[in-house]
């Protein structure tokens, strides 16, 4: 399950990424000035997938300590 969210992220990250330079592309190809508020966005939202995965972490081994010590 673990692999399927690391995978998940990777790939969210990576459009993230990839969402930003087309939008660099395209702004600076039609000669409009760069917004630098989709960026933000984007950054925050990759920030926020890379602080979710040790929350996740630190759930799952809260689970496996109750079932350990039923």
């Amino acid at each position: 399950m673990r692999a399927a969210i690391v995978l998940v992220y990777v790939v969210m990250a990576g459009w993230l990424m990839l969402a930003g330079v087309a939008r660099i592309a395209i702004q600076l190809s039609s000669g409009q000035d760069l917004d630098a508020l989709p960026f933000v966005g984007g950054g925050l939202g990759l920030l926020a997938l890379v602080l979710l995965l040790p929350a996740y972490d630190d759930r799952k081994h809260r689970a496996e300590e109750r079932r350990s010590r039923e």
